[in-house]
């Protein structure tokens, strides 16, 4: 990997540019991705207009698809632009350098304090979803989707904040600036966005990629840079420490690298003064990390980097008295050690039962909101059964058609077996209800139990109105549905899919109509018996996985609890 950097450099310098082979573009491009070079960035340079690299397949590849990404994120920012400046917004992409931030995980986007709660209802107006399993102090997680597909994800923040803040809110606001190429993009001060910079890959990644050293040497080489401020606001956020430290380790870097210095000779030389004072600093930078050999991305040590957030919370008089800061600490430390090192993702549970005549949907939107689920980084188990589909009667069905092996017609199960004989039904039901209690029970209750999302396609409703089609005369009022309702899993949300039966019948058209229109009729009766949310599915496919997906998740967050207070984490419950 070293030679894919010193290729990198080189296109970085006034030296020669070395040449790539063939055999090496793989592993540049997976360089360029981990240390977030842009593609497009790369295209663009004029010293490389006559690079072989520009004409390969893979190098293309990767090339349009973060094209693709800056298109989709800018067109879908335009229009909340436009609704937050009718709302009076305004705001900063503070992770800019006055480009589109395009190349984060997310689209970060700062607003005032007073705007805050603005801003999330324009944007849940505009069909994103809250995502309360990522909380944050001073932030929301906002997501779109489009089919199972998710549009920008935006961080919505009114302070720069991981944990605490670490920036100083009124300069940012007094300095930002509007890019002269596109008025859409406002970004901070050169003093602010080297804070915020640094705060980010050295506090929050704890990750230096060759993209910071990059930003870190355009800040420093095309901004008259006002040092004293810098230190001053960092004093002022009780962050200085940190920031000299990051500054030394990012100097020796790009002085390693690209053999000259990345900040003025003074300014390191107080950054030194400030670290000397904690040995702490000086054993883990000598002892190693500024001592071995540098491929990009370097790794910082967790616990020590953690040792300078927590210093940054205790000194802060703003967060309280000596016990509350350290409450700060040491509740957000125990909870990165349960969520993060230990791997525990606790989430509420949560029970989905969508129920409608077979071809009206829900199996495709189930799977589709299934996706969606993994995508929010939430656990779920995607469930499907029917009256006669149950282990032990399946068994018995089985049976019985080696010995009856007559046409199906309307008395008959999917099995073939007939049920004239009114006894016979009456045992297929108490069957049915009975396995059924049992296997809702492993099946539902237990995933429950561990903390699941569990969405069912077909449930209680669905193995009533299969059963009740099989007689002459239906009753949804039995005893015994009565019993097999109380005695299975209560579901949070019950929703019945409706399609007409022209619709159903162009997707499946081995369904016959008149049984389609006969538990249609079941169904509506149900509806008049219990509580649904009916969903209509006659219309496009997007349009109603939409509104399904919102429904759902805005029921499954409400239950998530607030996670912190004042910095200090109050919900372990949950990731």
């Amino acid at each position: 990997m070293q030679e894919i950097q010193d290729w990198f450099v080189s296109i970085n310098t006034e030296h020669t540019r070395k040449e790539i082979t063939g055999k090496e573009i793989p592993a540049l491009l997976t360089y360029l991705k981990t240390n977030k070079i842009s593609f497009i960035d790369l295209y663009k340079r004029q010293n490389m207009a006559d690079s072989a690299l520009l004409k390969e397949k893979s190098f293309l590849h990767c090339l349009e698809h973060e094209r693709e990404k800056l298109r989709q994120w800018y067109d879908e920012f335009v229009p909340l632009r436009e609704a937050w400046e009718s709302a009076g917004i305004e705001y900063i992409f503070h992770k800019s350098l006055g480009e589109f931030p395009h190349l984060s995980d997310n689209l970060d986007v700062l607003v005032q304090t007073g705007s805050f709660r603005k801003a999330g209802e324009i944007l849940l107006r505009n069909g994103y979803i809250n995502l309360r399993n990522i909380q944050e102090p001073h932030k929301e997680f906002y997501r779109k989707f489009e089919g199972d597909h998710a549009l920008v994800p935006i961080h919505l923040h009114e302070r720069v904040c991981w944990i605490v803040p670490y920036e100083d809110k009124d300069h940012i606001w007094q300095n930002f600036r509007i890019s002269g190429k596109d008025p859409l993009i406002r970004f901070p001060s050169g003093e602010d966005s080297l804070l915020v910079l640094t705060a980010h890959f050295f506090l929050e990644d704890h990750l230096i990629r060759m993209k910071d050293i990059l930003e870190l040497r355009y800040l420093t080489k095309n901004n008259s840079l006002n040092w004293d401020k810098v230190m001053e606001m960092a004093e002022k956020s009780s962050w200085m420490i940190s920031l000299a430290t990051a500054l030394v380790i990012t100097d020796t870097i790009h002085e390693r690298i690209f053999r000259e210095r990345l900040i003025p000779a003074h300014v390191k030389q107080k950054c030194k003064q400030v670290i000397e004072k904690h040995p702490w600093i000086i054993k883990v930078l000598h002892g190693g990390l500024l001592h071995k050999k540098i491929i990009l991305p370097l790794n910082l040590p967790h616990f020590w980097v953690r040792r300078h957030s927590s210093l940054r919370i205790l000194h802060d008089h703003h967060l309280g008295n000596t016990w509350q800061r350290w409450q700060i600490v040491l509740s957000n430390s125990l909870d990165g050690i349960i969520h993060n090192k230990m791997k525990i993702r606790s989430q509420p549970p949560f029970f989905l039962a969508v129920s409608g005549v077979d071809g009206s949907g829900k199996t495709i939107h189930l799977q589709t909101l299934q996706n969606i689920m993994t995508n929010c980084g939430l656990k779920s188990t995607l469930l499907w059964s029917r009256a006669g589909s149950f282990p032990m009667v399946n068994f018995i069905l089985r049976m019985k058609k080696r010995k009856d092996n007559r046409g199906k017609d309307k008395e008959q199960d999917q099995a073939g077996v007939n049920y004239s004989s009114g006894f016979l039904l009456s045992l297929f039901r108490w069957g049915n209800i009975l396995e059924g209690i049992l296997y809702y029970f492993f099946k539902i209750t237990l995933l429950l139990w561990k903390g699941r999302l569990v969405m069912s396609d077909r449930f209680v409703a669905d193995a009533i109105v299969d059963l009740e089609f099989l007689g002459k005369k239906s009753n949804l009022n039995r005893k015994l549905y009565r019993f097999f309702s109380f005695l299975t899993p209560c579901p949070d949300q019950r929703i019945i899919i409706t399609t007409a039966i022209d619709n159903i019948l162009q997707r499946k058209p081995e369904e016959r109509a008149d049984e389609l229109k006969s538990r249609m009729i079941l169904y509506d009766r149900l509806k008049e018996i219990d509580t649904f949310v009916v969903v209509d599915n006659n219309r496009d496919f997007a349009t109603v996985n939409k509104e399904l997906t919102e429904m759902v998740l805005q029921k499954y967050y409400a239950r998530y609890p607030e996670k912190y207070r004042n910095y200090r984490v109050i919900s372990f419950r949950y990731a």
